[in-house]
């Protein structure tokens, strides 16, 4: 059984990092955001606009971070900040791609 949830949460993961490079996209297209990077999160991207004072990011992480603390059952605090930090200490960079296209960490 504890396969299968480590599994599941795999596969959550991976998808939650589709739908983040998948919205960002379009932004980094038309140059309103950095390139996306394919390995960060939703819950990141929210946690480091959250810090930068974006408000929009802020209510969204809110939002997030109380879906996190329930499913959790209140082990999950501050989901949102704390995965921001915690991409930003993985040092992801893609081999293919040169530095000036590299997304801001």
């Amino acid at each position: 059984m504890r396969r299968l949830g480590e599994t599941a949460l795999s596969v959550l993961i991976a998808l939650d990092q589709l739908l983040q490079t998948l919205f960002t996209a379009p932004f980094a297209l038309a140059g309103m955001a950095a390139i996306p990077d394919p390995d960060a999160t939703i819950s990141g991207l929210l946690g480091r606009h959250a810090a930068k004072d974006r408000k929009w990011a802020k209510f969204a992480a809110v939002l997030v971070d109380v879906l996190f603390l329930v499913l959790t059952l209140g082990r999950e605090r501050n989901h949102c900040q704390r995965t921001a930090l915690r991409e930003a200490h993985r040092c992801t960079a893609i081999a293919w791609m040169p530095d000036n296209l590299q997304a801001d960490t």
